[in-house]
C-alpha cells in the first residue's frame, strides 16, 4: 500500500532540522525514548521510532534524514 504524502520533501527537511533540537526522554514503559513535551503534529510521550516513521514519507526516506545517504 502506498502511503499518501501531503508534505513535500522540502518541507519535511526542515521540520526534521528542527526536531534535533526537540528533546526526547526515556518512554515511561521503557521501550526507548519519547517526546518530553508536544511537538508539531505529535503529542507528549510519542514515540521516537513513531516519529522517525512519519518521516520515512520522504522521497529518499527517513535513513536519507539520518544519515544523508
Amino acid at each position: 500500500m502506498e502511503q499518501q504524502n501531503s508534505f513535500s520533501d522540502t518541507a519535511l527537511e526542515m521540520k526534521w532540522d528542527e526536531l534535533t533540537d526537540i528533546p526526547f526522554v526515556p518512554a515511561d514503559n521503557d521501550s526507548g525514548l519519547a517526546l518530553s513535551a508536544d511537538w508539531w503534529i505529535f503529542k507528549k510521550g510519542a514515540a521516537l521510532e513513531d516519529v522517525w516513521r512519519f518521516f520515512d514519507r520522504h522521497s529518499k526516506g527517513v535513513a536519507f534524514l539520518l544519515y544523508g545517504i
